[in-house]
């Protein structure tokens, strides 16, 4: 025996647990402290060559590294090629997208081929291992976790969006909806004005016709605009319009649990990126309306969905493209719309009133009750089941009119209860100043019917002033205002700059030429005196 053969020797040491054939080269690998494949190669060898550990035992150090050197392996390996058939794991990965088909089926339809080949199949816990690690160096590495078209997780973001209006300065505020597909991480963003039921429906329908189709299942949070009820044991209750919704597109509705911010992580995270990618991006853009702001949200939505994954292959637009869209369901022919119904009555000047805005009738509809349909961006107006006609929806503003002229009656200005002249005649009898403002109010454009009931509010304010007055004080608004207004005359008013101004007595329902005194009721000495008397 050499003296370098001793006993620390690590090739000695697993030779000597080889010999016995009692343990594995997992236990023998921990037990000596070196790697498996060591212990495979010095195995390995030793069978080759019929050695025992007495045979090792009688080399010297030097000869036992040389002879059981790792790179042998790699080497024998070369000269004995797999018997095992190698599956095709491309084909397998896109195979698993389909529904039903899982690893399992994979691996039996893979012996079945194999068997005839003379090769012999890998056994499955072998497969799939082999088919993970496969799958991790793809793009759809979600397939794991999630099939393409299967669901789709819906919320708001955190921050609000911000824009500058140019014109005003004034910083006005949206908030941000974002949906995704957790397959390809697909995503969805839209700005809204506020988060309230008839933004929210809009939201995910705007959302699948981005998308161009429908998942199986919907993923939300437990917003009180979706979700009424969401108990831990017993059916969850939905608001009876999102319900309405998901029958209309065949989803199933599946919020997420309560405080189980899990349940829709990708969402969560999506959220965090568009405040990065759109949000920050947008900080200091500057538009004139919601809908120019939501055209740049677009553009930059766009950018992120096309941007190149960091540790895979491809994109979410090229995954979304290549392995899911096909997979979505087909949108139904007529999208889902959220609307309230409501009854108003058709006023002299042919409109409705809704929201502190005017919409034009047909005027042979003038004091008649109709039915209104007002949709997120629209207003139907019908009598009983027939449709009267449609307007864009005023948003964001309040005392505005959309008159269509082909509702006004021909010769309109001497048509009905009220029109302009008659409105004129009226002010002529305050006054020149009062006609002159009620004149220049319809002579400032459009349809006159918009301007009947400012004017007929100006007039009736003499009810508490007397005519007097506001003859005096449209006399003081047209030395201030080119187009007085309502507004304008009802403020000097009720400041009494018209007294000021005027020096006119503040007396109401009498004959306003008189001296204040000569209409006084105060009793005399005389009166209570003859009284005590009598």
């Amino acid at each position: 025996m050499s003296k370098d053969s001793g006993g620390n020797s690590k090739i000695l040491q697993v030779a000597r647990y080889l010999d016995t054939g009692k343990h594995s080269q997992i236990q023998i690998a921990r037990t000596c402290h070196v790697s498996k494949n060591l212990v495979s190669v010095i195995q390995s060898v030793m069978a080759a060559n019929g050695w025992t550990a007495a045979d090792v035992e009688a080399m010297s150090e030097e000869s036992r590294k040389q002879v059981f050197k790792r790179t042998d392996l790699p080497e024998r390996a070369e000269k004995q090629p797999s018997i095992y058939a190698e599956p095709d794991y491309e084909y397998y990965c896109k195979e698993l997208l389909k529904d039903g088909v899982t690893k399992s089926l994979l691996h039996e339809e893979y012996v079945a081929e194999t068997i005839s080949s003379g090769k012999i199949p890998l056994q499955l816990t072998q497969f799939k291992i082999h088919l993970n690690e496969h799958l991790r160096k793809k793009p759809y590495s979600e397939i794991i976790a999630h099939r393409p078209g299967e669901e789709t997780e819906v919320d708001w973001v955190g921050d609000c969006a911000k824009w500058t209006d140019p014109d005003t300065g004034e910083v006005m505020k949206a908030w941000l909806f974002a949906g995704i597909l957790p397959f390809s991480g697909y995503g969805y963003a839209e700005a809204f004005p506020d988060m309230k039921l008839p933004n929210w429906i809009a939201a995910h329908v705007h959302m699948y016709e981005y998308f161009g189709g429908v998942t199986r299942v919907l993923i939300c949070d437990n917003l009180k605009t979706g979700v009424i009820k969401h108990p831990a044991t017993d059916d969850i209750i939905l608001q009876s319009d999102y319900e309405a919704f998901a029958n209309h597109y065949g989803i199933i509705i599946s919020p997420a649990r309560v405080r189980k911010p899990d349940d829709k992580g990708h969402v969560e995270n999506l959220c965090r990126s568009f405040e990065t990618h759109i949000l920050a991006k947008m900080r200091n853009f500057q538009c004139f309306s919601l809908e120019e702001y939501n055209r740049e949200v677009r553009r930059q939505l766009d950018i992120f969905n096309a941007r190149p994954f960091q540790k895979k292959e491809g994109s979410r637009l090229s995954v979304f493209t290549e392995y899911e869209k096909s997979e979505l369901i087909h949108l139904p022919s007529v999208p889902y719309e959220y609307f309230v119904k409501k009854q108003a009555k058709v006023q002299n000047n042919c409109c409705i009133s809704y929201g502190k805005n005017y919409y034009s009738v047909p005027y042979k509809y003038i004091g008649e009750t109709v039915t209104l349909k007002v949709f997120n961006d629209r207003i139907e107006i019908y009598a009983g089941a027939d449709l009267l006609c449609r307007h864009h929806l005023i948003t964001g503003r309040t005392g505005f009119y959309d008159i269509d002229n082909t509702h006004l009656p021909p010769y309109s200005s001497r048509y009905g209860n009220w029109n302009s002249e008659r409105i004129k005649k009226w002010a002529q009898e305050y006054g020149p100043n009062t006609y002159e403002v009620i004149d220049r109010i319809f002579r400032s454009g459009g349809a006159e019917q918009r301007y009947y009931n400012g004017t007929i509010s100006l007039l009736k304010l003499a009810d508490s002033y007397s005519p007097a007055r506001v003859e005096q004080a449209c006399q003081f608004a047209l030395k201030g205002w080119k187009h007085p207004t309502y507004r304008n005359i009802k403020a000097i008013l009720l400041a009494g700059q018209d007294l000021k101004y005027n020096q006119i007595p503040d007396s109401r329902n009498i004959d306003e030429l008189q001296p204040r005194e000569e209409k006084s009721h105060v009793r005399g000495a005389e009166y209570y005196a003859g009284k005590k008397d009598k």
